[in-house]
């Protein structure tokens, strides 16, 4: 307002500014509690056998540039929670069964049913945190360019 005097047209930009800020900082804030909540149900899900995916290990790299790009993302980490609730509670028992029979298929289904209801929550919690990383991206582009540089 020092420039021109106008006091109303500095404390509209500055309340313009601060509102953005708070947005911006509300929408990475749940984006990190998401991708957090998303890796501890990975890593409770994931057997010795298997590796748990890791949400943090591609984040840097795969930063949806903006909410198209994030939706896309979304859309793939959905499916693919889907995809693997669907491998455990059907694919997993046929082997099972072909293995060992119908008891082997039916200890299997047992066993798959936590995980078949935990997978769709992983990939929904994981699609939420790339939706609001696209938010956030698309909002502020320059925030984006930092963190990839930061881990270049």
């Amino acid at each position: 307002y020092k420039q021109d005097g106008r006091v109303l047209h500095g404390l509209r930009k500055g309340a313009v500014g601060f509102v953005k800020t708070v947005t911006l900082e509300t929408v990475h804030t749940s984006q990190k509690v998401t991708r957090c909540v998303a890796s501890v149900l990975d890593d409770l899900v994931s057997s010795e056998d298997t590796a748990p995916r890791r949400l943090e290990e591609t984040q840097v790299y795969e930063q949806p540039a903006n909410i198209r790009a994030g939706l896309k993302h979304a859309k793939h980490s959905l499916s693919r929670g889907v995809n693997s609730a669907a491998h455990a509670i059907i694919a997993v028992p046929v082997k099972e069964y072909r293995r060992n029979g119908p008891k082997g298929a039916l200890t299997s289904v047992i066993r798959a049913v936590p995980v078949a209801v935990l997978q769709p929550v992983i990939g929904a919690t994981e699609a939420l945190s790339y939706t609001l990383l696209g938010f956030r991206n698309g909002m502020a582009p320059d925030i984006k360019r930092d963190e990839e540089d930061k881990f270049r």
